[in-house]
C-alpha cells in the first residue's frame, strides 16, 4: 500500500501490479438529466429517429423503462403514461399461428384491414422482442392479465433448434447465445419449461464453454465473448443448473481474470 498517493498494489503469484483511483469513477450520476432522456426516448422522440431500427423498437422501450426502474425515477410516469405504454406493448402480441406467437418488435405491418394478411416472414414474432416486452411490462407492474402464455411458450418451444439453440424467430436462419437467453427468460419469467428440451440446451450451453474459460456460440470454435459468456451464465443460474452444467475448475475463473 502507498500511503502518499493512495494507490493500492496487489500481487497474483510473481506479478504486482498498483491500481491507481481514477477520479471520473467518483463522478456524481447525472440522474435528472438521465431521467428526462429516457422520458424523451419514450414520449417525445421523433419517428424519423427510428427509422433505422423499426424492427427493434421494443428494446429501447425496455431499455428506457428498465433505466427510470434503475435510477427509482419509474414513478415519473403518470398513471396515463403507465396505461398507454402498457397498451402499446399489448398491441404487439402476436398470436397467430401458433408457431410465430409471441411479440412483433414493431407493428409497422399490423395494418388493420388487412391484420395477419402477410406472409409470415414478413409479419412474425422476435424471441428477444418477446423477452423485452415481457420485463418491460413487469416492470411497469402489470399482472401479464392479457398474456396467452401457453401461446408464447409454444412459440419460443417452436424456435428450438435440433442441436438445442434457439432462432430468432420462425422465418430467422440467425441463431446464438443471446436468443438462448431470450428464450430462456421467457420460460422463467411464465414458469414454465416444460415445452422446450432442457437436456438439449444444457449440451449446447455446455458444448460453447471454450478453452478460455469462457463462452462462444456452439461447438463449431467460436472464441469466448463477454456478452455471451453473460448470456449462458445467466440462462443456466435461471435454469438452475449452473453447478450441473459446469464443473467448479471451469466456472470462467480464467476468463474473469483477464477480461
Amino acid at each position: 500500500m502507498a500511503a502518499s498517493s493512495g494507490c493500492e498494489e496487489e500481487s497474483t503469484n510473481d506479478v504486482s501490479f498498483r491500481i491507481i483511483p481514477n477520479p471520473a469513477w467518483r463522478m456524481e450520476l447525472l440522474k435528472p438529466i438521465h431521467t428526462n432522456y429516457c422520458r424523451h426516448l419514450l414520449f417525445k422522440a421523433s419517428p424519423v429517429d427510428f427509422q433505422e431500427y423499426d424492427m427493434s423498437k421494443m428494446t429501447f422501450l425496455h431499455f428506457a423503462l428498465t433505466t427510470l426502474d434503475i435510477l427509482q425515477s419509474i414513478e415519473t410516469l403518470t398513471q396515463k403514461e403507465n396505461e398507454d405504454i402498457v397498451e402499446f406493448i399489448y398491441a404487439h402480441q402476436l398470436l397467430n399461428p401458433p408457431d410465430a406467437a409471441g411479440f412483433l418488435g414493431s407493428t409497422t405491418l399490423q395494418l388493420k384491414e388487412q391484420k395477419n394478411s402477410f406472409p409470415i416472414q414478413w409479419y412474425t414474432s422476435h424471441v428477444t422482442m418477446t423477452y423485452a416486452a415481457l420485463v418491460s411490462l413487469l416492470t411497469l407492474r402489470n399482472n401479464l392479465g392479457q398474456l396467452d402464455r401457453y401461446k408464447i411458450l409454444q412459440g419460443v418451444a417452436y424456435l428450438q433448434n435440433k442441436d438445442g439453440s434457439f432462432r430468432a424467430g420462425p422465418s430467422c436462419s440467425e441463431s446464438d447465445m443471446r436468443f438462448v437467453y431470450s428464450a430462456v427468460c421467457v420460460c422463467y419469467i411464465l414458469n414454465d419449461f416444460s415445452l422446450i428440451d432442457v437436456p438439449k440446451l444444457l449440451t449446447y450451453i455446455r458444448n460453447s464453454l471454450t478453452y478460455e474459460g469462457a463462452f462462444g456460440s456452439g461447438s463449431c470454435g467460436t472464441e469466448g465473448h463477454a456478452a455471451y459468456t453473460f448470456c449462458a451464465t445467466a440462462s443456466l443460474v435461471l435454469l438452475d443448473k449452473l453447478n450441473q452444467a459446469l464443473k467448479p475448475e471451469e466456472v470462467l475463473k480464467k476468463f474473469f481474470l483477464f477480461v
